[in-house]
């Protein structure tokens, strides 16, 4: 009988490392390429009007001023892209272990806010809720359905779904 939720400890595998290598490459890339498009609307942020039509920041304060203003937006999305993008999947690679689960498909949500490409797969596990899938695996998993997960140890980065 399939436990449902119920986790199983199993080492990591060559193949699931050298996946989570090739994402941390990428998310390394994504991490570059967001902080330097970020670093350039920072630095004209202050010059740019609001949508209600009020002056520009530099209109009314200083530049490093505005600079300091606009930072608490700009770096805080940068810190928590870095901690999703880049630190997670660093914890993955450190640990040695993977778990196993069963779980079953509670909801799907298609094309959710700031995720057009891709839909929202939500589960029964407490650990693992929800998860974004790209939009042509949409009919790959019903609501209902018995799933196996694998996912790391540590920085909770899925390596394996598949149908049961």
């Amino acid at each position: 009988m399939i436990e449902i939720d119920k986790h199983q400890r199993q080492p990591l595998t060559s193949q699931d490392k050298q996946f989570l290598e090739t994402r941390l490459l990428a998310s390394k890339k994504d991490f570059k390429l967001n902080l330097i498009i970020f670093l350039i609307i920072w630095l004209i942020s202050p010059y740019l009007r609001s949508i209600s039509d009020k002056d520009a920041l530099i209109d009314e304060m200083s530049y490093p001023v505005a600079l300091a203003f606009m930072s608490i937006f700009f770096f805080g999305y940068l810190g928590y892209y870095y901690y999703k993008g880049l630190y997670q999947v660093k914890l993955a690679l450190k640990s040695d272990f993977k778990i196993a689960l069963h779980s079953i498909v509670v909801k799907k949500k298609n094309a959710p806010m700031f995720h057009r490409n891709e839909f929202r797969l939500e589960l029964t596990s407490k650990e693992f809720r929800f998860h974004f899938f790209p939009l042509t695996l949409m009919n790959d998993f019903p609501q209902g359905q018995l799933l196996y997960l694998e996912m790391s140890g540590a920085g909770k980065q899925l390596l394996d779904i598949r149908n049961t």
